[in-house]
């Protein structure tokens, strides 16, 4: 009984020290294309960009909740998880969509800042190619390099879109 106890306490103690493995994380780069507090605005900048760029949008179920002041899944969402709540997008893709800056930036920004996010890409060259193809829309589009949390178990696709 005593054994058993002393290594369930070592067991217990190592899942407190773990440490995060590098399976849970990617190097990404985001292509952002700009920030801003105003969601409105954005979101029109991305049907604008989806047009002229041809390129899809993507809300992942979420939409602004104006009288909370938040992008999120609706209330009543099949995911009791993150129902009523905002999450972030993670995996690799062009697609557009709306996010909250702080979760892709080192900088010191509000929590409430929105940025317009055109790609998350494993591959540096492509974030770099879709830069060039938008800037001449936006002059404010640049790219984050970023380790993302991917969760545990996870499986990414062996050729992401982007």
């Amino acid at each position: 009984m005593i054994r058993a106890i002393v290594l369930f306490s070592i067991f217990l103690n190592g899942l407190v020290y773990a440490q995060p493995s590098d399976d849970l994380y990617i190097d990404a780069y985001v292509l952002v294309v700009d920030t801003s507090l105003n969601y409105s605005g954005l979101r029109e900048k991305m049907f604008d960009l989806s047009e002229s760029c041809k390129i899809e949008i993507d809300t992942m179920g979420r939409s602004f909740d104006s009288t909370r002041n938040l992008i999120c899944l609706p209330d009543d969402a099949e995911d009791e998880i993150y129902a009523g709540e905002y999450f972030a997008r993670r995996y690799p893709s062009v697609r557009l969509s709306l996010e909250y800056f702080h979760y892709y930036s080192e900088d010191n920004c509000s929590e409430k800042m929105i940025a317009l996010i055109a790609c998350i890409s494993t591959d540096p060259e492509m974030a770099e190619t879709l830069l060039e193809s938008i800037k001449p829309q936006s002059i404010s589009t640049f790219i984050i390099r970023k380790q993302i949390f991917m969760g545990c178990g996870c499986q990414l696709p062996l050729k992401p879109n982007c």
